[in-house]
């Protein structure tokens, strides 16, 4: 369970720096449009991937599995295992959902141009 926590700390972490370097942004320089789509990009990057990493997914024939995070419980010590037919669709979805988050922070700092 320390991965399960680890990977929540991380996209919680990744959305927060995000908010934070736009917002500091916003209230330091003359407005842009372009930093303003980069904080919108990140947002809709950042709860995505936090969505993907909590929503139950529902595997082939109608499996019902757990949140796709959960799957990260596997790789610990006292490992958690899932449904058979579970765990590929749930460690797709947590990687996409990583990846995603930790992309947020990356869009807000690739739109912060220098010369405005």
């Amino acid at each position: 369970m320390t991965w399960v926590l680890i990977g929540a700390v991380v996209a919680a972490v990744c959305v927060l720096a995000a908010l934070t370097i736009g917002l500091v942004d916003e209230l330091r320089r003359p407005p842009s449009n372009l930093r303003r789509m980069g904080v919108g990009l990140a947002l809709v990057s950042g709860f995505a991937g936090i969505w993907l990493l909590i929503t139950p997914v529902t595997a082939g024939a109608g499996l019902r599995c757990e949140a796709p995070m959960l799957v990260l419980a596997q790789y610990s010590s006292p490992s958690l295992a899932t449904a058979a037919g579970c765990t590929e669709p749930m460690l797709l979805n947590t990687a996409i959902g990583l990846l995603s988050v930790m992309l947020a922070p990356v869009a807000v700092l690739a739109t912060r141009s220098r010369v405005d």
